[in-house]
């Protein structure tokens, strides 16, 4: 599997959109927050971030487990995310069982296509509170890219598997297409 990595409002999903016009049939995994929050919104519940990231971290180690040895499509979250992600919403909660995961998975995983911060973040269903702050979303990026020199420096991915995307949202579709073969 391919993954998209960047923080919040840098793109992901609209490059998501982008490869579905081109290839309706591409195997696109969106991320559950949106999803989850919608879901949670239109039934009244209301849950602490701690609680909501805890829901996030077995969602999504479900999810890794079911597509990361897939060797077609691309997925707009990693346990990448959300090891990181825990670190400014809960940084008690553990997280050492998606870090063993994603240590023994690695070797399966294609691109790391990583979204930097080139546009203004975007409040929305999905982005409010703690989310709606730029400072939050540089603070992920920074804690993003320091995991992946981690990651290299473990042999666990290479440089090479590490591909940015920057430039207008044209700009990175068009390197994005080139990789995917799409």
């Amino acid at each position: 599997m391919n993954y998209f990595l960047g923080s919040h409002s840098t793109g992901k999903s609209t490059l998501c959109d982008e490869i579905l016009k081109v290839d309706p049939d591409f195997v696109v995994v969106e991320s559950l927050v949106r999803s989850m929050n919608k879901g949670l919104n239109e039934v009244g519940v209301s849950f602490h971030e701690v609680n909501k990231q805890k829901i996030l971290n077995n969602l999504s180690l479900s999810l890794h487990n079911f597509t990361h040895k897939s060797t077609q499509g691309i997925a707009t979250r990693s346990l990448i995310d959300q090891i990181v992600y825990n670190k400014v919403v809960s940084p008690d909660l553990c997280v050492k069982h998606l870090q063993e995961q994603w240590d023994k998975d690695a070797k399966h995983i294609g691109y790391i296509f990583v979204t930097p911060i080139e546009f203004p973040l975007v409040v929305d269903e999905a982005r409010v509170g703690l989310w709606s702050d730029p400072v939050i979303q540089k603070e992920i990026e920074t804690d993003m890219e320091l995991f992946l020199l981690k990651q290299v420096s473990l042999g666990l991915i290479s440089n090479k598997q590490i591909v940015y995307l920057r430039g207008s949202v044209e700009e990175r579709f068009a390197v994005l297409r080139t990789y995917l073969n799409i």
